[in-house]
């Protein structure tokens, strides 16, 4: 996080949704808090994490984590120091399992808006529904062109990327190398049933799209079928 207008860090750190980092590397995570003596109110402040035999807490009070939108989000680099963790096991990969199909587009957003923004292109991922658990992942990412994300998507609507069977297509997350938090029009009619192109069809699901504001701050937004045609969506996370 070394330039606080783009978020853009050259040595690749990240930040990350800190709950799912320490369920990923088995370990626990635990929110703790302390009372505020002028409002004598219990307010969150801080939170624990321990994976293997290190426990260490992180605290809003020195900076190295912060509560946004109801996540935890800290920097990878504090992750890797603490726990000695490599950077992949710092961040957010494909595969990796969330409790929600929210959780999972934010954690796709946090790993790739800016690789977008390098790139001058869209980037892409499906998000799938796990069977049986409850739970979401996003898959393999795909770079497409500087206003869509369509040849990835139809790829992956006629040739799966795990067993149907146990990973349902859920949503499309897709980011903006660009200072834009609307949707267009291909991603309202994906979220309401109407998507074809050149013959293929697919089924209504949820659109999420992420950015970086000029003037600084990141946005994720939702688009699903209970939206009438509102290019801006719903805003889920903003940072």
């Amino acid at each position: 996080m070394n330039n606080p207008i783009r978020f853009i860090d050259p040595l690749g750190l990240y930040a990350v949704i800190a709950r799912y980092i320490a369920r990923r590397n088995n370990g626990t995570f635990l929110e703790q808090g302390q009372t505020n003596l002028e409002t004598h109110s219990w307010e969150i402040t801080h939170i624990s994490i321990q994976i293997g035999d290190t426990t260490q807490r992180f605290s809003t009070q020195d900076g190295t984590v912060t509560r946004q939108d109801g996540h935890w989000i800290i920097d990878s680099s504090h992750l890797m120091d603490a726990f000695g963790l490599t950077q992949r096991q710092a961040t957010h990969q494909p595969w990796d399992r969330f409790d929600s199909m929210d959780s999972a587009a934010i954690a796709f957003s946090l790993m790739h808006t800016d690789r977008a923004i390098a790139r001058n292109r869209e980037i892409g991922a499906i998000i799938y529904s796990v069977t049986g658990t409850g739970q979401y992942t996003f898959g393999r990412t795909w770079v497409g062109g500087r206003y869509n994300v369509i040849a990835g998507l139809v790829q992956r609507i006629l040739i799966p990327e795990r067993n149907r069977a146990t990973y349902s297509m859920a949503a499309l997350a897709h980011t903006h190398p660009f200072d834009s938090n609307w949707f267009s029009g291909p991603d309202m009619d994906l979220a309401h049933g109407r998507f074809n192109v050149d013959g293929v069809g697919a089924p209504a699901m949820p659109v999420f799209l992420s950015t970086n504001l000029d003037g600084g701050g990141m946005e994720v937004r939702r688009y699903d079928n209970t939206m009438n045609r509102n290019a801006w969506g719903r805003l889920i996370f903003s940072w």
